[in-house]
Parts: C-alpha cells; sequence; structure tokens
C-alpha cells in the first residue's frame, strides 16, 4: 500500500512539474492551429494558409489550418469555444460571423464583444451588386426605380442564410425601401449560375466572381459596396457615384481577421498581431491580397481591430433594430 501510494505522490509531481515546464516555456513552443469554418480553396482558406505558412516559418513550430465548416460558422467558433484560451487556436473570422450576424440576431450562443480577444484585422473586402444580363435596369439608380415601379416581383439570391450577402442586400433594401423576395444558395458559384440564368435577378457578390463573368457579359455588375472607387474595377461606379444615399454602411461588404478566446494571454496576443502584421505589410503578401483576393490589407494593433469590431458590430446592431431577418 506504502509503495503504491508513493508511486502515485510521485507521479501526480512529475505531472504537476511537467505542466509547470511546459507553462514555462516561451510562447510558441508547440503547434498553433488556425480553425477555418469554410471548405478548402475559398477566400477565407486560402488567405489563412498563407498566413500560417509565413507564421509557421517566423515560429519555428507547425502552424495548421483545420477546416470546419457548417451552421453558418457556428461550427467553427464551438470548436474555438471548446479548447484553451492559450494562444494556441485561433480562429478566422469573418465580417458575417464577428458583427453582421451577431448584430442581427439575439439566438446566437456566442458574443463577439465578450468571447473573443482580437489578433488582427487582416483586410476588408469589397463587393459588388450584380445583376442578370436581362434585367432592364443598368445601373444602381435605375434598379432601385425598377424594384419600386415592380413590388414584390424580383428576386434576390445570397451565399446563405446569415451570408454578407444575404445581411447586406436587407440593408439595402431597408435603405431603399425596396422588397425583394429572398432565395439563398451555398456559394458565390451558385449564386452566379442562377444570375447568368435570369432565375434570380441580383445579388451581393465578392468581386473574384463577379468581376470576369461581368467582362465575359454573363452579368451586370450595377455599382460596388465601397465608397471609394475601386483601381481593379475601372468603369463600375462606387457608391458616391452610383446616385443612391444613405448606402454607406455596405461599405465594407466583409472582411477577413483573426481572433482567439478572451483571456489569451497577452504576450501571445501581441506576438501573433506583429507577426501577422508583417506578414500582410510583405510586398508580394500584400499584392497578392490585392490582385487576387480582391482584399485590401488593413494592419494594426489588437485595440485598432476591437474599436472596428465595435463600430461595426454597433452599424448592424442599428439595423438589426429596423429589419428583421428571418434567418431559420
Amino acid at each position: 500500500m506504502k509503495c503504491t501510494l508513493r508511486t502515485l505522490i510521485a507521479g501526480v509531481l512529475l505531472s504537476v512539474s511537467a505542466g509547470t515546464v511546459l507553462a514555462q516555456q516561451p510562447y510558441p513552443s508547440r503547434t498553433i492551429t488556425i480553425i477555418v469554418a469554410f471548405g478548402p480553396a475559398g477566400v477565407t482558406d486560402s488567405l489563412n494558409r498563407i498566413v500560417a505558412k509565413h507564421l509557421s516559418e517566423r515560429f519555428k513550430v507547425p502552424v495548421i489550418v483545420e477546416n470546419r465548416p457548417g451552421a453558418n460558422q457556428l461550427v467553427g467558433i464551438q470548436q474555438l469555444k471548446s479548447r484553451p484560451a492559450d494562444g494556441y487556436t485561433l480562429y478566422a473570422g469573418t465580417g458575417s460571423a464577428l458583427v453582421q450576424n451577431p448584430g442581427v440576431r439575439k439566438d446566437l450562443p456566442y458574443d463577439p464583444a465578450k468571447d473573443f480577444q482580437p489578433i488582427a484585422l487582416l483586410g476588408v473586402q469589397a463587393g459588388v451588386i450584380g445583376a442578370a444580363p436581362t434585367l432592364p435596369a443598368k445601373n444602381l439608380k435605375d434598379f432601385v426605380e425598377y424594384v419600386k415601379a415592380n413590388p414584390d416581383k424580383l428576386n434576390y439570391a445570397s451565399q446563405g442564410i446569415g451570408s454578407a450577402g444575404h445581411l447586406s442586400m436587407e440593408y439595402f433594401m431597408s435603405r431603399t425601401s425596396t422588397k425583394m423576395a429572398h432565395i439563398p444558395f451555398k456559394s458565390d458559384s451558385e449564386v452566379s449560375a442562377e444570375l447568368m440564368s435570369g432565375r434570380v435577378d441580383v445579388a451581393f457578390m465578392t468581386t473574384q466572381f463577379a468581376l470576369p463573368l461581368a467582362q465575359a457579359g454573363k452579368l451586370r455588375i450595377l455599382s460596388s459596396s465601397s465608397v471609394k472607387p475601386l483601381a481593379f474595377l475601372p468603369g463600375i461606379p462606387s457608391l458616391s457615384e452610383a446616385g443612391v444615399s444613405g448606402l454607406e454602411g455596405l461599405d465594407p461588404f466583409t472582411f477577413y481577421a483573426l481572433v482567439s478566446l478572451a483571456g489569451t494571454p497577452p504576450e501571445a496576443v501581441k506576438l501573433l498581431n506583429e507577426s501577422v502584421n508583417s506578414v500582410i505589410r510583405l510586398p508580394e503578401i500584400a499584392a497578392q491580397m490585392r490582385d487576387v483576393f480582391r482584399v485590401e490589407p488593413r494592419p494594426g494593433t489588437p485595440d485598432d481591430f476591437r474599436a472596428f469590431l465595435q463600430d461595426e458590430l454597433a452599424k448592424w446592431k442599428e439595423i438589426g433594430t429596423r429589419v428583421k431577418v428571418d434567418t431559420r
């Protein structure tokens, strides 16, 4: 019995000692995981794989991307919340998960302002308002007038209930006093196919999907969702040029960022932020973000990112008080 007790005590002391040594190791000392709540090959996945590769080279530890798609990012967020707040699990957040859905919904099992620690804002992305080539309206102002002249006759597509495309169009309709039926799909590629066929009338889309199709004459772009003109969209009006007021809140269409759980050690937050900023400031990475993903890099401190989130969340909460969004 004494031998067994000694063995048990020795095992406990050894475990505590090993845990203490591990805790005292400088961060990072083991694998870092970035949870992406989308499948492979999309912008969120591709952008974070680039960041992961460079972080791994800087930290000399593996930095891996773990795809956890499903339930409008809830699967990925629940995975983050199930793990320790130690800086070794990060979440690849986007506008819909961090500000849009939390702003207009009250049934979400998380609060981005309380549950997450802002790490770094990677960049912001403008979208475009794409239209079927058969739609009579040729610009945004004419489109608004056309919808008003044809109440309840038009529809719009989105990339899913609660997506940036869905909530942006709800915002658009609330600001322009228009009404269209919502037809949700699962991706930009499905939305594009429906627009080109004329089965749906309009949709908010990511630029990298819409632009090649517009250039091929397969759909029409009525406007970008950027307040300022964009160099890579020559000839396409920005919101300030489209002749329709009150739509400034559509900018940005979405954004890409890294967060961790609240309570992450400050030294880990600081190192991660500085390292991510270094990556997106690299000329070749910044050029790839702009030219391939149509994402404008936005380096800054964790406090800068937190202020950005607070402003965006306040905007969408204000929208949520005036617009009932059906997310069933």
